[in-house]
């Protein structure tokens, strides 16, 4: 139980080390997603424990390495709420190339249309 709980917390910190090196998108992706990330965490934590020690302890390792990730996320969602509004999109350089290619449009009808009288 001890080796499990050892093994837990030691691949809990390797998932947090390395979170930091994600990409920002996939970051926030599960930082939003409570479940995916957990359910991330418990497999990829119980696959790799079971290769090193028996089918207890990993999974002993792999709950309280998963039990750890959920606890830092709600951590980060109380004390860092920013990371957990949805950023919406910037559609101005659509809009305003849109609107460019709108004004092309009519500029044309209008120079065909007094070039026709």
């Amino acid at each position: 139980m001890a080796d499990g709980l050892l093994l837990g917390f030691l691949t809990y910190l390797s998932i947090v080390f390395s979170f930091r090196h994600f990409p920002e998108g996939l970051q926030n992706f599960l930082l939003r997603h409570f479940i995916l990330a957990d359910i991330l965490s418990i497999g990829i934590t119980f696959l790799g424990l079971s290769a090193i020690s028996h089918s207890l302890t990993a999974v002993i390792g792999a709950v309280v390495a998963g039990l750890l990730v959920n606890i830092t996320q709600f951590g980060m969602k109380k004390f860092r709420p920013e990371l957990f509004k949805k950023k919406l999109k910037d559609n101005s350089k659509k809009q305003s190339l849109g609107l460019y290619f709108i004004s092309l449009i009519t500029r044309k009808r209008r120079d065909v249309s007094t070039t026709g009288t």
